[in-house]
């Protein structure tokens, strides 16, 4: 299997702004992206956008900044700020492995562990 990079893009909004930005992005067919709410500031939320770095380009990147900043601007709300990054594809089906490890939850349980494992 191929690995594919991504792009993320980070920008703040207002959180009255949620709803027209899901729906902006479903309209694009962009379906991998969450909603963060800022600690300092509830009124305030981040969002994150998942792209395929092969599928968009500079010309796409810039252009979609000018959809969602349009957007914005229209209801009210003006944005300027976009964060963009490369994220690594990783085989996250076995990549998990390396942040885990066995946890000692209690004597019965640890005892049990060890009895199945000698037999």
């Amino acid at each position: 299997m191929a690995n594919k990079d991504w792009y993320k893009l980070t920008f703040p909004i207002d959180s009255d702004s949620e709803e027209i930005i899901i729906w902006k992005l479903n309209e694009l067919g962009i379906f991998s992206f969450s909603f963060e709410n800022l600690i300092k500031n509830e009124n305030k939320k981040e969002v994150n956008i998942w792209l395929p770095v092969d599928d968009w380009g500079e010309s796409s990147r810039y252009g979609f900044e000018k959809i969602i900043s349009k957007l914005l601007n229209i209801n009210g709300h003006e944005n300027q700020f976009f964060d963009w990054s490369i994220i690594k594809e990783e085989d996250w089906l076995t990549s998990w492995k390396k942040y885990w490890a066995p946890e000692l939850v209690g004597n019965h349980f640890f005892n049990i562990a060890l009895l199945d494992k000698s037999k």
